[in-house]
């Protein structure tokens, strides 16, 4: 070694040995007291020097990072006072015992970037834990004490390991914490309600006393399962805030509109609790009990567009109203059926063969219930009648349904049958014999039509074709109408010939809903023009003056109703005759 100040060659023999300080931790492992969250707790552990030396610390999470955070700091002061060594002068000449001072120059430029340090202590913090300070130095034969800050944010256990490296000492001290977070204290009166059989539609009421027995407040929220049932309870309120030691109630209603048993958990979320209370529901819910006052509707035979009505009564025997809606299974979807009324009166109507005739699939709806839906009150009853305007000549075996709100569809049926028949008609004469009719004159005659079975019938007749040929007009006053069971009716009947000579036609009735060919009534006349009578045969204009006109009248006589239009001419006129007409 050469010395800075002389270049004098100093020679120095160094020797030593190492060995663990001793270094005492206490307490370990640290047990914190319960806090409640939101609140804090504290507790001190302490770090014992027993050695001669002061001792450098550092808190950490992981004992590796312990140990490298430690190096570094030691590295860095080192290079920081070795620069400020270099940079300091040193009187060599005046004292040669300088350069063996300098340690002891360093040891109080530590001292006094200790005390600097302890002016801002830095902390380590954990989750929910504090540790202060987290790095610093204890003098020999001290003892330096740390304070641990309990502040749980979560009901839980906490379990944490930090470790302590400290100059002096191989390995890093651990040291294990643990401590557990109380949440709010809320307890329920009860934790199961059996509410047994519950009407349908009826709204059972319940309440719920909670009560805060812990020392901070309890923000609590209600939730109900998303389920068929689930959804039937409501909770007011659903949220809020139980103070310490207060007892707040719930009310829970609980609504149903659907059969079946359940079991719901409503469950109590509180702020700061690990696991929701739960809150059981268990029940059955019933519905209406109700029937009608006769087993079958039984309409027999219906005639085809006529309407026929059975009547029945739905009796409720529960103690809770109940919704309801009719309709018959197996009618159709298509528009609604044409009743003979309308067949009659509506002369856009020319369909009357039904729809059966046209397309089967078109299945007109041909049931009326009325009511049709309604509600019926607790341990009462409505009438109900089925009206059928039948437009298909078939046999119906069918069931008029009932649907219970809640409850479901098709819940009861009742039988429906009936026998939709068109009556047969006849009519009289099959001829109708008009003689002779002048042309376009309208002459009228009565066609007979009978029913005689048990039914009435709707009967309506076709309308002519008329083309430029055509020879005859007819038709008639009456073209639609009913006739009643076992009666008959005159039809007038007129017609209008076009045409000179015998003419025939035929009129065509249809019955509605029949599918055979319209009844037919041949029409038969003779077409006859006009008829016009010349009295005289000749005119005499005997001896007349010569340029002197001289006027004779022919008389012509229509001796028919019909207007006859004429024309006259000369008949071999000469080219310069005298006559002129």
């Amino acid at each position: 070694m050469v010395s800075p100040c002389d270049g004098e060659d100093v020679h120095i023999s160094l020797f030593g040995t190492s060995q663990e300080l001793d270094i005492c931790l206490e307490p370990e492992p640290l047990k914190l007291k319960k806090t409640y969250i939101s609140l804090a707790s504290s507790q001190t552990v302490s770090l014992t020097n027993c050695s001669e030396i002061p001792l450098q610390y550092r808190w950490t999470v992981w004992p590796s990072q312990a140990k490298d955070d430690l190096e570094n700091s030691v590295l860095q002061q080192g290079e920081e006072k070795k620069e400020e060594n270099m940079c300091r002068p040193i009187q060599c000449g005046s004292d040669p015992t300088a350069i063996h001072h300098l340690p002891l120059l360093s040891r109080a430029l530590q001292e006094s970037e200790s005390r600097a340090a302890e002016d801002c202590l830095p902390t380590l913090s954990l989750s929910g834990i504090t540790l202060e300070p987290a790095e610093g130095e204890i003098w020999p034969n001290t003892t330096a004490n740390f304070i641990i800050i309990f502040k749980p944010e979560e009901a839980k256990v906490y379990q944490h390991t930090v470790y302590c490296d400290v100059t002096g000492s191989e390995s890093p001290l651990p040291l294990r914490i643990k401590g557990e977070g109380l949440g709010p204290k809320l307890k329920l009166n009860y934790n199961l309600m059996d509410m047994k059989n519950v009407f349908i539609g009826d709204k059972d009421h319940y309440e719920v006393q909670m009560t805060n027995k812990g020392l901070i407040d309890a923000p609590f929220r209600f939730s109900r399962p998303d389920t068929t049932f689930g959804r039937c309870f409501s909770i007011n309120p659903e949220e809020g805030v139980v103070p310490p030691g207060i007892c707040q109630a719930v009310g829970v209603t609980f609504h149903s509109q659907i059969l079946g048993s359940f079991s719901e958990d409503l469950l109590l979320t509180v702020t700061g609790q690990s696991q929701p209370l739960t809150l059981t529901f268990r029940g059955c819910v019933i519905g209406p009990t109700f029937h009608f006052n006769v087993y079958e509707l039984n309409f027999g035979d219906v005639a085809f567009g006529f309407p026929a009505t059975q009547t029945c009564t739905l009796f409720n025997t529960s103690f809770v109203p109940m919704t309801f809606a009719l309709h018959v299974m197996g009618d159709g979807l298509g528009s609604a059926s044409v009743s003979s009324a309308k067949q009659v009166s509506d002369l856009s109507q020319r369909n009357w063969q039904g729809y059966a005739a046209r397309d089967p699939r078109l299945r007109p709806v041909e049931f009326t219930v009325c009511p049709a839906a309604g509600t019926v009150d607790a341990m009462s009853n409505v009438t109900i009648k089925v009206t059928l305007y039948s437009n298909t000549a078939k046999k119906y075996e069918l069931a008029l349904a009932v649907d219970v709100e809640g409850v479901g569809e098709e819940v009861m049926i009742l039988p429906l049958n009936a026998r939709c028949v068109v009556p047969e008609i006849v009519a009289e004469p099959a001829v109708l014999d008009f003689q002779r009719c002048y042309l376009d004159l309208p002459y009228e005659q009565n066609v007979r039509l009978i029913n005689s079975s048990s039914l009435p019938a709707c009967y309506g007749m076709l309308d002519q074709e008329i083309e430029e040929s055509t020879t005859v007009l007819f038709g008639s006053s009456v073209p639609r109408g009913v006739l009643p069971p076992g009666s008959s009716k005159e039809i007038p009947v007129f017609i209008a010939a076009r045409a000179v000579g015998r003419i025939q036609n035929s009129l065509r009735i249809a019955v509605f809903g029949s599918l055979q060919k319209p009844l037919e009534v041949v029409l038969s006349c003779i077409g006859e023009g006009p008829n016009v009578y010349v009295p005289i045969t000749q005119l005499k204009f005997g001896s007349i003056p010569v340029l002197t006109d001289v006027t004779r009248t022919l008389q012509l006589l229509n001796q028919s109703p019909i207007r006859a239009h004429f024309n006259t001419c000369m008949v071999q006129r000469p080219t310069n005759s005298s006559f002129t007409a």
